[in-house]
């Protein structure tokens, strides 16, 4: 089920989308007036997506501008023929992509880690957390539990021991409950993936899967709903996350490129049902997702579509 935040962020895109058409009427005007006035939360979200929007337009037309007229012409021509109101689509595309980067949770949480950025936190009881790419988290301890509430992202968990508080990282899938000491969870959108590197960790499914205990060199997978467990080889999963690269083993190809969309700009679009078939086993650059992509379109045969520097088609040739 949505959340409150996420229907009123949906309302909004729809809001924005109704102003760039040309059947906007002032009986609408006033019922989006209207709208806004409802709470705070619904005029930031309006205002947030209208100047995202707005400020992508001004990049977009300021790139092609400070071209030379030779170099317009060439820009333009590689574009591909828009239908009417594509504006608009792309508008929704974007804003589905980044609903978790609206205030309420991207510029309220505890830990923003940005696009091609690698960090590391030492937390108040000595616990590690180092995250990769576009990472979103928040921290809560108190006196009876250890929490990380990972809203999206990649994070790598050295784990500090507190025989009376146990350590908890909460996504929207489960709970994984450290019984050791470091492993990865990756978590975007309705896919986590955790990877232990060392010792323990219980992971709870909620009610519609049973909890599984992962040991040293086991990786879990919990995509919309279906539960996988494959072997992993722990050095080589550290040593990748050490030189920034994503070591995948027969890894479906939609969950591959969700992991790659959290360490660029543009926002992938692509059917989930028609490249969830494809697996891959390969070795991809995070520090650089293009160069990662081609690896992917050359290795898997991809037809891949540059609308702008924020919307990529990808597609099975």
């Amino acid at each position: 089920m949505k959340s409150q935040q996420e229907l009123i962020a949906e309302q909004a895109a729809e809001w924005v989308v109704k102003l760039s058409t040309e059947q906007c009427s002032a009986d609408d005007l006033q019922a989006l007036a209207q709208w806004k006035q409802q709470s705070p939360q619904h005029l930031q979200a309006f205002e947030q997506l209208e100047k995202l929007i707005q400020g992508v337009q001004s990049l977009q037309q300021h790139n092609i501008d400070s071209q030379h007229p030779i170099m317009q012409d060439k820009v333009l021509g590689k574009k591909r023929k828009l239908p009417p109101h594509f504006s608009a689509f792309v508008m929704v595309l974007l804003f589905a992509g980044l609903l978790y980067a609206l205030p309420w949770q991207f510029w309220t949480a505890d830990v923003k880690n940005p696009v091609q950025a690698w960090q590391q936190q030492v937390l108040e009881d000595s616990t590690t957390i180092q995250a990769s790419g576009k990472t979103i988290y928040n921290i809560q301890y108190s006196g009876q539990q250890r929490t990380i509430a990972l809203l999206q992202g990649n994070i790598l968990v050295d784990v500090a021991k507190d025989a009376h508080r146990p350590f908890v990282v909460k996504t929207g899938q489960g709970e994984i409950q450290a019984l050791g000491t470091r492993f990865i969870v990756q978590h975007h959108d309705d896919l986590t993936i955790v990877s232990m590197l060392e010792s323990k960790t219980k992971v709870d499914m909620g009610k519609e899967n049973p909890s599984i205990v992962l040991k040293t060199g086991q990786t879990l997978s919990l995509d919309h709903g279906v539960v996988k467990v494959d072997e992993n080889s722990p050095q080589a999963l550290l040593q990748a996350w050490k030189s920034k690269k994503l070591v995948v083993n027969n890894m479906p190809l939609d969950q591959i490129l969700q992991i790659l969309a959290s360490y660029q700009t543009s926002y992938y679009m692509y059917s989930k049902e028609n490249l969830q078939h494809f697996r891959v086993t390969a070795v991809l650059p995070l520090d650089q997702p293009e160069v990662a992509l081609q690896l992917l379109s050359e290795h898997v045969g991809l037809d891949i579509s540059n609308y702008s520097q924020y919307v990529t088609s990808i597609k099975k040739n």
